[in-house]
């Protein structure tokens, strides 16, 4: 397991969830899995796939020294444009490896992001989801492209939780559950949680 799947594991644990990865002999073959079956004992509840936020292109990099006391950045990034459009290939890949196990969406679907970049919150990927976001007085202005809104709002209909578990160096470490009530599978899931956490 990777290091955020061992993270997740750990935090499904918490609430007495058992995490278990698919056998070598599903991994071998050309169908895509997600990382997780979910279970209760021995009962099955969820699918869960991992995805993982980092900045994959980060600004340092492109420095160049001028002299022994300056540098500049060589070329510039929209950070936003650009992890919009990271968020939304992530979710696209995460419903291609759903629907070979559950074509029919019979079990719920649930898809953690474990974000470990400081330029990130789970504002972005709720942004996604939404028409308009930062209202500005009468100004209600997104910053995600509309492409990659479409691109997960397309997708969303597959996904019945979004799990953010914030993991960024040196910044506190916290959960948000993000339903997608749209689906009658998230209240199941959800009533599954929220039993749990009661327990």
């Amino acid at each position: 397991m990777t290091t955020s799947e061992q993270e997740t594991a750990h935090f499904l644990a918490t609430y007495g969830l058992q995490a278990k990865t698919f056998s070598k002999d599903e991994m071998r073959s050309d169908m895509k899995t997600p990382d997780f079956r979910v279970f209760t004992g021995g009962d099955f509840q969820f699918f869960c796939e991992v995805k993982e936020t980092t900045d994959a292109d980060p600004l340092e990099d492109h420095f160049v020294e001028i002299d022994e006391d300056r540098c500049v950045a060589a070329q510039s990034k929209n950070d936003n444009a650009t992890l919009a459009f990271r968020l939304a290939k992530h979710i696209h890949r995460a419903v291609k490896q759903f629907k070979p196990v559950n074509p029919d969406h019979k079990y719920p679907n649930a898809l953690v992001f474990v974000n470990r970049y400081e330029m990130s919150n789970e504002k972005d990927l709720m942004e996604l989801f939404s028409d308009s976001f930062w209202n500005l007085g009468d100004f209600v202005m997104t910053t995600a492209p509309e492409r990659a809104r479409a691109s997960a709002q397309a997708d969303r209909a597959n996904i019945d939780l979004f799990l953010w578990l914030n993991r960024v160096p040196n910044d506190e470490s916290y959960e948000l559950f993000i339903w997608n009530r749209d689906n009658h599978k998230a209240g199941v899931l959800e009533a599954l949680f929220c039993r749990l956490a009661s327990k």
